[in-house]
């Protein structure tokens, strides 16, 4: 005991010393711990309160939309904003799947059936660096307001100006008063119901569309409920599947699932179901009227023997009103 005694006395600075240093630390790594639990619980707020000023938005609160003149300054343009600058947020912080949540269940399903689908398609081609944007109304209904989206290369990040990225955003406004959006030029999807006409045993059912922002899709199922089998197109027809706007005006289909294989054929008691897109750009002031298939050749099999299928005769057309 003498002997740890007198150790200890005379080495009695060095003990006191390294104590000091032991305690000192502790204090230092508590301290350094409290503080980064309160910046991330900073950053955390930041994102959700969207207070990040890094992003330099900017939205255009004017009296006026870019093609038509509906008043789109109202009290839901800064909820629009916030939710924007979220998803933004996330998307220029690599947060992927806080991203993809923002996202409408109908842009979810038509386009990004997953975060990896998203990922893939969308977030790592526009995202591919941190953005800065601009934003500027352009269409407005009742629950939803469509946004033209600038995107460009943040200067604070690469040193330069970037190349500009052209989109268009949809908020689609939720029972609780919030925010989902719709990417990648996607608007909203619409189902139809009792949407049908039959002719000659031949009935077509519109079953839902698919808007964009410079074109529709239309889903529809043919049912062949007559004795014979019947063409409903082949690649050598054009333009005899259209729609019809509330002013008259046709559109063409411009792409479509019916002609993949040369001729459609349905056999009797067959049905299928198509996708065509047309090029009908989106706008709320026009609204399509009717579908219409205007060559269903009735008996394909008498059609395919005939010396003069341009001339065949036995054909019919079928128009289904939409609304």
């Amino acid at each position: 005991m003498n002997k740890l005694l007198k150790l200890f006395y005379d080495n009695k600075k060095v003990i006191y010393r390294t104590i000091g240093i032991i305690v000192l630390t502790l204090i230092i790594i508590q301290i350094l711990n409290q503080f980064t639990k309160a910046k991330v619980s900073k950053q955390i707020e930041e994102q959700k309160n969207n207070i990040d000023s890094g992003n330099t938005t900017t939205i255009d609160n004017s009296n006026y939309l870019i093609n038509n003149n509906k008043n789109v300054k109202t009290s839901t343009n800064n909820t629009i904003k916030n939710t924007l600058d979220l998803f933004i947020n996330y998307c220029n912080n690599g947060q992927v799947e806080n991203a993809y949540s923002m996202l409408t269940d109908d842009c979810k399903n038509e386009l990004f059936q997953t975060v990896e689908i998203f990922k893939t398609n969308y977030y790592d081609k526009v995202f591919n660096e941190k953005k800065t944007y601009t934003m500027q109304a352009w269409d407005k209904t009742d629950n939803r307001i469509v946004y033209q989206i600038l995107f460009e290369g943040d200067i604070l990040e690469t040193g330069m100006s970037g190349k500009k990225q052209e989109d268009f955003y949809t908020f689609i406004k939720q029972s609780d008063g919030s925010y989902k959006i719709s990417i990648n030029s996607y608007i909203y999807r619409q189902e139809f119901n009792g949407v049908n006409n039959t002719e000659n045993g031949i009935g077509v059912k519109v079953i839902a569309k698919d808007v964009y922002r410079s074109y529709v899709i239309y889903e529809f199922q043919i049912f062949n409920n007559s004795d014979n089998s019947i063409m409903i197109d082949n690649d050598k027809i054009t333009k005899t599947i259209y729609l019809i706007d509330d002013s008259n005006i046709k559109y063409s289909s411009i792409e479509n699932s019916l002609i993949t294989k040369g001729e459609i054929v349905l056999q009797p008691g067959s049905n299928r179901k198509y996708k065509v897109k047309f090029n009908k750009a989106y706008n709320s002031n026009v609204q399509e009227t009717s579908l219409v298939l205007s060559n269903i050749v009735m008996n394909y099999d008498e059609y395919k023997n005939s010396t003069d299928t341009e001339n065949y005769t036995n054909r019919i057309s079928i128009k289904v009103k939409l609304n």
